[in-house]
């Protein structure tokens, strides 16, 4: 089984999904009506608002795993909760 996102997503494009955090970081993430499993996280960053996580991640549990960077952008108070985007990491980007 190969892994890619669906057509409407190719690698360096951001699109809204759903996460799953456990107490080290995302465990798993729902994008475009598939479930991606976390394998491995490879590193957290955080900017003004927002934090970042590099992981390994596969469409299902035996898929082949590839980057991806998770963005959260904090919620405020009045703006209600935390946005979360996925972005596939291009070949040779890191």
């Amino acid at each position: 089984m190969t892994q890619e996102l669906p057509d409407s997503g190719t690698a360096g494009d951001e699109g809204y999904c759903e996460v799953l955090q456990g107490a080290d970081g995302p465990v798993y993430f729902l994008h475009q009506g598939l479930l991606f499993i976390v394998h491995d996280l490879l590193g957290c960053w955080s900017e003004p608002g927002e934090v970042h996580w590099l992981v390994s991640a596969s469409v299902g549990r035996f898929g082949e795993p590839a980057l991806y960077r998770l963005r959260c952008v904090l919620a405020e108070p009045d703006t209600g909760p935390a946005a979360w985007t996925v972005r596939r990491a291009a070949p040779g980007q890191f």
